[in-house]
């Protein structure tokens, strides 16, 4: 666990073309000879997809995904899709998964695509991650399956809306700041992107770990209003998207380390912290029956359970 993870694409790593064969037919129990095709397709094709790509920890496979002209759906016309999402159970709750969705918004981005589309019996989980209900979709077995959408993660995400000197938007993360100015007052309505809120709370926690002294096993709480990082009152816009990215961030900071991140729920659940067993274990916290919601619990707790 105190390795830090990457995540490498196939493509740029042939080198691991078997082994990624061999982990996602184990993990999604489809013929190996299939991934196979479509892996190698990959390393030389000049087309946008397929692409494949492996979460490593050392030389250990950790998770994955994919991202694939089309996933097995009737609607032709949308492209393309992520697919094979898995993290290893050891490794869940730790923000992986949510890191490993930023970066396929971010490859498709640099692929020339402006959507990014899956396809899931999962309820409530991709929500968290910024992702719409885009409707039930057919695929070609016959059957309807949820299907979901979300915008690439672009430079051009980045890019000022309006000048500068126009109001007024309240707190807004803004990707060209000047170092030790963390927020953007009297801005106009500029775009928030994942980007920079993964950067600054990044930032902030190396910062709060520096001067903390924090070790193994210590806990950090956060609270965290989504609301209000998007420029509103507390508890009156709960934006999911906004708490993956500040989860993820800080959750990949702390992990490496050793040390326990405890998100802490508002409204309906703000006498609960949600945190990993072992933590629970280690301190002899009393576990509670709830699920944190993005309206209740808010965005940040909910983005921190779904891990």
């Amino acid at each position: 666990m105190n390795k830090d993870v990457e995540i490498l694409s196939v493509r740029e790593c042939p080198e691991l073309l078997s082994r990624a064969a061999n982990y996602f037919s184990a993990k999604w129990g489809i013929n190996r000879k299939i991934y196979e095709e479509s892996i190698t397709d990959s390393l030389t094709t000049e087309n946008s997809s397929p692409r494949w790509y492996l979460m490593m920890r050392g030389d250990e496979i950790i998770g994955s995904y994919g991202l694939i002209e089309n996933d097995f759906m009737v609607r032709k016309d949308l492209t393309p899709w992520l697919c094979a999402l898995y993290i290893e159970e050891s490794e869940r709750r730790q923000g992986l998964g949510a890191k490993l969705l930023t970066h396929g918004r971010r490859e498709a981005a640099k692929l020339g695509f402006s959507k990014v589309y899956l396809c899931t019996d999962h309820v409530g989980y991709y929500e968290r991650y910024g992702w719409r209900f885009f409707g039930m979709e057919k695929s070609e077995f016959g059957c309807e399956t949820r299907v979901y959408e979300v915008d690439s993660l672009g430079c051009d995400n980045a890019v000022i809306a309006q000048e500068l000197q126009q109001p007024k938007a309240r707190y807004v993360f803004y990707d060209n700041i000047k170092p030790g100015v963390p927020y953007l007052h009297d801005a106009p309505n500029i775009e928030i992107t994942a980007d920079a809120i993964i950067r600054e709370a990044a930032a902030l926690t190396r910062e709060l770990l520096d001067a903390a002294k924090l070790q193994r096993g210590d806990i950090v709480v956060v609270g965290c209003s989504s609301s209000e990082i998007a420029g509103g009152a507390i508890g009156t816009s709960s934006r999911p998207e906004i708490g993956a990215a500040v989860f993820s961030a800080i959750a990949e900071t702390l992990t490496p380390r050793g040390i326990f991140l405890a998100a802490q729920c508002c409204e309906h659940l703000n006498r609960a912290l949600i945190i990993e067993r072992a933590a629970m274990e280690k301190y002899n916290f009393m576990r509670v029956n709830a699920i944190p919601q993005p309206k209740a619990g808010g965005s940040f707790a909910a983005a921190a359970y779904a891990g």
